[in-house]
């Protein structure tokens, strides 16, 4: 399984990231990755797949479909908030990694809706072509019973 980021991608926001005493984060970024595809799924593919007549209950979201290079900096906030979440400590406070942890949620989530509002590349055909859906934005359809 490939991520959208890895170790190196965190020190252009927190150079001294790597240099805590862990030897690396590649559960975050897996976390990260999991995460991200579920909220894609749930937020946008459900609703995009019925303008494209795929029928999101009977087809799934093709992980390969996603342009990861778009996700790239998604990844980035969503990982640095699990690495310092588990860097925080155990008490009621909030610590200095307890508020980096707020800041990259905080990140992400105007990362996700500003990718939400543009709309996420999705090779819908299969054939390689993205970039009609680039500029899809995301709208709720109402539906009435």
């Amino acid at each position: 399984m490939a991520n959208y980021s890895v170790d190196a991608d965190l020190t252009n926001l927190r150079p001294n990231i790597l240099n805590n005493g862990q030897a690396g984060f590649a559960w975050a970024h897996t976390q990260a990755y999991n995460d991200i595809n579920n909220r894609i799924e749930a937020e946008w593919y459900m609703s995009a797949a019925s303008g494209h007549s795929i029928d999101p209950n009977t087809t799934a979201m093709d992980l390969t479909k996603l342009v990861a290079a778009e996700l790239k900096m998604l990844s980035i906030y969503r990982a640095l908030e699990l690495i310092y979440i588990s860097m925080a400590k155990d008490v009621p406070t909030e610590d200095g990694p307890f508020q980096w942890a707020a800041w990259a949620r905080n990140e992400y989530n105007i990362e996700f809706e500003r990718l939400l509002k543009v709309g996420f590349s999705y090779d819908w055909a299969g054939d390689g072509i993205t970039q009609a859906d680039k500029f899809e934005s995301y709208m709720p359809g109402l539906i009435r019973c």
